[in-house]
């Protein structure tokens, strides 16, 4: 069911009324994903047009929601504080991101095949008012693509959807990120820029919570850490003998900081000077700096 607000859209998703209906769930996450990942078909075709580009902004939470049918009228209203939080919500979603609430939050991670699928971030950021105080929101992205390929973009075709659906056919592998970083901001801007290049990522803020997923998952299915150097709980060149100690032949760069890049590499020769980079660092820039050193 879908209502239109001035410039946004709301789709409410019945089914999930039974929380232990995963698939329903998994739908409400790939609708928020269409929106966004459908955006470049729709913005090449608004510029043929000479038309202005859209933004998107995707606000998602879980809760009561009321259906209305007024007189005279063919279409359903929606109303609830559902809605309502997740317009405030909204506000804190970057461009072309999305943006979770706690209740939705703690039902996927209730399902395994989904809290393995989807990553959760928690941001610094909270929305307060509609009698939640404080309530914790997160920036979601995709861990790694399911076994059927979403439609990605407006353009595809018949055949490619025939191709995935009937034959099952896998899609091409994405690189995989295994990104480390207590600070938050950093981390989620860091997080962002892998996730709109093209890289699944999986993030935390704690490197002992990193080292333990690394060595309790599959250390093989990442192709590259990147990690601060100054931490709390341990710095970046510990956690990587760590690292290193489970996977012997484990990839990994340090974006620090720190204004120590050159004097690192005297010290540690291990570590070359194109296997820092200093924050803030720009998104392009970035995003070569991955590239060069996973294709290493």
């Amino acid at each position: 069911i879908i209502k239109t607000v001035g410039d946004g859209i709301i789709s409410y998703f019945p089914d999930t009324i039974d929380i232990t209906n995963m698939r329903a769930f998994e739908n409400v996450l790939e609708c928020c994903f269409a929106q966004i990942e459908d955006r470049f078909a729709i913005n090449s075709m608004l510029t043929e047009q000479r038309l202005p580009t859209i933004t998107y902004r995707v606000s998602v939470d879980f809760g009561k929601v009321e259906r209305t049918r007024f007189d005279g009228f063919d279409s359903e209203d929606l109303f609830g504080s559902t809605i309502n939080v997740c317009s405030k919500m909204n506000l804190y979603a970057q461009p072309n991101c999305i943006v979770a609430g706690n209740d939705l939050y703690r039902i996927i991670r209730s399902f395994k095949e989904l809290d393995d699928a989807y990553a959760f971030h928690e941001m610094d950021s909270y929305y307060c008012g509609a009698g939640k105080y404080s309530y914790p929101l997160y920036s979601l992205s995709r861990m790694k693509q399911t076994n059927i390929a979403p439609i990605n973009t407006l353009n595809s075709t018949l055949h490619e959807i025939k191709k995935y659906v009937i034959n099952g056919v896998t899609p091409l592998r994405i690189p995989k990120i295994l990104l480390i970083d207590d600070e938050l901001d950093d981390l989620f801007v860091l997080e962002e820029f892998l996730i709109n290049a093209g890289f699944g990522v999986k993030s935390f803020s704690s490197p002992r919570e990193a080292l333990r997923h690394y060595a309790n998952g599959d250390p093989l299915s990442y192709d590259l850490v990147i990690s601060d150097i100054r931490m709390p709980e341990m710095n970046g060149f510990q956690l990587y003998h760590r690292l290193k100690t489970i996977n012997d032949n484990v990839k990994i760069i340090f974006a620090t900081c720190l204004e120590i890049v050159e004097e690192i590499s005297a010290l540690l020769p291990e570590f070359k000077q194109e296997h820092l980079i200093q924050k803030p660092v720009e998104r392009d820039k970035f995003i070569e700096f991955v590239k060069k050193n996973m294709s290493k």
